[in-house]
């Protein structure tokens, strides 16, 4: 990547209109690339100060969710993802993506019911393999815990 010529678009997005979402994001995420916690979380900071849309803040949460996920910060990932699903109650890949966490976090009950709503809102073929997986995760579960 040409973290240089990146930066400087930035700054003179800045200069140009500082109130910008789309500079602040996009100057968290180059931070971020670049292995610069500090400086990409006070753009993120930036950037959460100037959310006008959903879509602002589901773009926000994405940068979110990747910090939590690579901290293995399982608490704040399932709240941006519960957030998401907020956001956009009728996108079957936030209540996808929710189901997912659940299912790594083998609270297979619960992701069950939400690849169900998922598939309720627009069946899709991932989220119909990962149901059956999760069904059958949890049969294998309860038959461990029985003997």
């Amino acid at each position: 990547m040409q973290f240089q010529q990146a930066e400087h678009e930035f700054f003179v997005g800045h200069q140009v209109d500082s109130e910008n979402f789309d500079v602040w994001i996009g100057q968290a995420v180059c931070w971020w690339k670049q292995g610069n916690v500090a400086k990409s979380e006070a753009a993120l900071a930036g950037a959460e100060r100037r959310v006008r849309s959903n879509a602002d803040h589901l773009k926000l949460n994405g940068h979110k969710e990747r910090m939590a996920r690579s901290r293995h910060d399982a608490v704040a990932l399932e709240r941006i993802l519960r957030e998401n699903m907020s956001l956009d109650p009728q996108s079957p890949w936030a209540h996808g993506n929710y189901a997912l966490f659940l299912k790594g976090q083998r609270r297979y009950d619960e992701a069950i019911v939400e690849y169900k709503k998922a598939l309720a809102i627009a069946p899709y073929p991932l989220a119909e393999h990962q149901l059956a997986e999760a069904e059958k995760l949890r049969n294998e579960s309860r038959q461990n815990s029985h003997r």
